[in-house]
């Protein structure tokens, strides 16, 4: 009797093996997706330098060479560099469903900062994982290196006034010209930025002599640098130190009868072409 248990489990044992050897047999494998059918993406552009001048732009014209039902997003990606986001600024190009191509464009802001030539390297392609798995992986992502050339306005002086501690520092101008002797001429640096920009003195304005002021506020000493951008282009750094303690030694000029503004910077302008010196006291 219990040999013939053991074969009836024997039995049922190779049952079981050879039901499920059927059951697996009949199950199909679901194919392996490949990405060879996906849409390629081809980017161009008619600008091909390794320079550009703020204020100007750059478009990349970005085309697949089939549809799709889904939306895909390009970014403009920087891999390296001395600029930051206030030195470009790009609006993300969304290839809607369906379609084939989509322009992105990307701004090199004029800020009237005047400043060194700057270098960008950067990469136009998706960000996001979705979007960059609806492209073919054999989509090459153009990567361009650039240097940003500073930009002065040819019309006029383009001040920036910078110092060394975290006080609020300001800037006036004044014209001292036959046509407008001891005049205020402008308040635009006296403001609560970093640096104070004035872009008050133009060449078309009257000849003569004009002059860049400093507040006293009541503030300590402190070491300043004045970036100026001339029109020809070119730019010319002042640094100074402004002391509060020996305030006799400049020139008062008082703004509305009430805020004292003392001269540090001498700009003869001649109609053609701006002279600039550092007043020798200061």
């Amino acid at each position: 009797m219990r040999n013939i248990f053991k074969y009836l489990l024997f039995g049922l044992a190779l049952m079981m093996v050879v039901i499920a050897g059927c059951d697996t047999a009949s199950q199909e494998v679901s194919p392996v997706i490949s990405p060879d059918d996906y849409p390629v993406a081809t980017f161009t552009t008619d600008f091909s330098a390794d320079e550009i001048t703020e204020g100007d732009s750059i478009v990349y014209t970005i085309t697949t060479d089939k549809m799709i039902d889904r939306a895909i997003t390009f970014h403009v990606t920087q891999k390296a560099g001395s600029v930051d986001d206030h030195d470009f600024t790009y609006e993300p190009a969304v290839l809607q469903p369906y379609t084939t191509e989509v322009e992105l464009k990307i701004f090199f802001l004029a800020e009237n900062l005047v400043e060194e030539t700057e270098d960008i390297s950067f990469e136009i392609s998706p960000i996001s994982m979705a979007d960059k798995y609806l492209l073919n992986p054999s989509t090459e992502y153009p990567e361009h290196d650039l240097n940003i050339v500073n930009y002065n306005d040819p019309t006029l002086l383009t001040i920036n006034f910078y110092w060394d501690d975290e006080n609020d520092n300001d800037i006036a101008v004044w014209s001292d010209t036959d046509d407008y002797p001891q005049t205020l001429w402008s308040l635009g640096g006296a403001t609560t930025a970093v640096p104070e920009m004035d872009m008050s003195i133009w060449l078309a304005d009257p000849a003569g002599d004009y002059y860049v002021n400093i507040f006293d506020w009541g503030n300590p000493s402190f070491n300043y640098t004045f970036v100026f951008g001339l029109p020809d282009g070119t730019m010319q750094t002042v640094e100074g130190f402004f002391d509060v303690d020996n305030l006799d030694q400049y020139t008062l000029d008082v703004a509305y009868d009430a805020y004292d503004t003392y001269r540090v910077i001498k700009v003869v302008n001649s109609g053609t072409s701006f002279t600039i010196t550092k007043i020798s006291n200061s």
